[in-house]
């Protein structure tokens, strides 16, 4: 074989060889780009350590259905100061209490409500009138002493009552009971006498006719 055709032959080799390389370059150059993408399309996970906690409780819910209690302005009380004394020959003294002075009638003290008087004014309607007591009227004076009694006539019997009778504004006795007696037909001769005939000039308080209650005895005498 002549050198020309080896060389020929050496030519041929390294055009394909050279051809071949060029060929993976240009399948690497587009090749590239797609795995590229694929690699940055490619999600990625990210592994954190979390520690496990325990449950906390959830935070208190506030009631506002019920309303809280107003707070009170605190009352600052102005405490009395005792200066300190200036060198050993000062003395300190304690302040002097306030003497207590006497309250305006009407007056009014730190904006407070006007102070009344305490004394009571007594009006004259207030004062009970004096009572003058029921009188048996003269008109009907022979019929205060009741019809003695028949059977202790016939027996001469003497004795006496006692009767309590309610005056009412008219004169007349509206109410007669017996308190006591010597015997049960003098106690009886007697209130039925009060009730029927006994005739009273009414008590009275000023110019008002009242009624009142009058104790009166009753004596039973044979002629």
């Amino acid at each position: 074989m002549s050198y020309a055709t080896y060389n020929n032959g050496t030519n041929f080799k390294a055009m394909g060889l050279a051809l071949g390389i060029n060929g993976a370059i240009i399948a690497a150059a587009i090749l590239i780009p797609s795995a590229v993408y694929f690699i940055k399309k490619e999600p990625r996970t990210t592994v954190i350590n979390v520690e496990n906690k325990p449950d906390q409780p959830p935070p208190p819910v506030e009631d506002f259905s019920k309303e809280k209690p107003a707070k009170a302005d605190p009352i600052y009380i102005q405490k009395p100061i005792n200066p300190a004394p200036k060198n050993d020959n000062d003395v300190t003294t304690t302040p002097e209490k306030p003497t207590a002075q006497p309250l305006p009638t009407g007056g009014v003290i730190d904006g407070s409500a006007p102070i009344k008087p305490t004394e009571t004014i007594i009006k004259p309607a207030d004062i009970p009138l004096p009572l003058i007591s029921a009188r048996r009227d003269p008109k009907y004076a022979s019929r205060f002493q009741p019809e003695y009694p028949g059977r202790l006539i016939r027996l001469g019997i003497e004795g006496s009552a006692t009767i309590s009778v309610l005056i009412g504004t008219d004169g007349r006795v509206k109410i007669a009971n017996i308190v006591s007696a010597t015997h049960v037909e003098f106690g009886r001769a007697a209130r039925e006498q009060a009730l029927k005939s006994w005739r009273f000039i009414p008590a009275r308080r000023g110019d008002i006719i009242v009624e009142e209650w009058m104790i009166l005895p009753v004596n039973f005498i044979l002629n």
